[in-house]
């Protein structure tokens, strides 16, 4: 009866756990190259994700053991008018610089800085195969071969990764991701096209997330009804148990 007790308040868990990630998908519906979580079972029955539950972001190695998974089909992608807007079409990645080394990303809205550096929303470098990316002051375009253009004169070339396995990505917010282990050397973006003036949409369907909201809630219910009955079974044998050794 224990292990019913058990078996069920861990169901409870599991089920809110996957409605906060349900929720958390939801959230970054319009968010550019969201790519939707999901929670793998297998683990969480190993007891590996119950143990996570209220203790903050996790780091990326504790992300994916403990059963974090990301879905990685792309998104359609939508005109934005901005020149410094671009979208990936394909399993590439741009690279990121960070203080912590380079991080991938799919989500292409960026800004030049006061300096001239191409970076993302948080200031972040974007990198080329030369180094940071620095633009010159006027309009930028956008070779096919996903070089940067300025008055007739090529300023830089995107550097775009790939890996043989995205499983081995784990998100670390802000749209970027890193490999685990981090030593994971990414691989040179042989099929990936960028596109100008275009971002990348998420790839959550509001009502397939909405289906499942009403569903986890459900097996919820579930979970904490079979738990007050084993809860009332457990006292009454109890008390029973008590009466007989009088």
């Amino acid at each position: 009866m224990i292990k019913g007790l058990w078996d069920s308040g861990a169901g409870m868990i599991a089920r809110a756990l996957q409605q906060d990630v349900t929720a958390n998908n939801l959230a970054n519906l319009n968010t550019a190259a969201f790519k939707e979580d999901r929670l793998n079972f297998r683990d969480m029955v190993e007891g590996r994700l119950l143990l996570d539950r209220g203790r903050g972001l996790l780091s990326p190695e504790r992300r994916l053991r403990a059963g974090f998974e990301t879905r990685f089909q792309e998104g359609s992608l939508r005109g934005t008018g901005s020149p410094l807007d671009f979208a990936l079409e394909g399993p590439g990645f741009f690279v990121v610089e960070t203080p912590d080394g380079d991080r991938f990303s799919r989500a292409g809205h960026f800004f030049r800085s006061p300096d001239g550096f191409l970076v993302t929303p948080d200031g972040l470098s974007v990198l080329g195969t030369g180094g940071r990316i620095r633009l010159r002051p006027g309009p930028v375009e956008l070779d096919d071969e996903g070089r940067l253009i300025q008055e007739n004169t090529v300023v830089a070339e995107f550097r775009l990764a790939e890996f043989e396995d995205p499983g081995i990505l784990a998100k670390l917010g802000r749209g970027l991701f890193v490999p685990v282990p981090e030593d994971t050397p990414p691989l040179q973006a042989e099929e990936t096209r960028i596109h100008q003036q275009m971002l990348e949409s998420s790839n959550i369907q509001a009502v397939e997330q909405m289906v499942k909201m009403i569903e986890q809630e459900r097996m919820y219910t579930f979970a904490q009804r079979a738990l007050r009955i084993q809860d009332e079974s457990l006292g009454r044998t109890v008390s029973e148990l008590g009466r007989v050794n009088r």
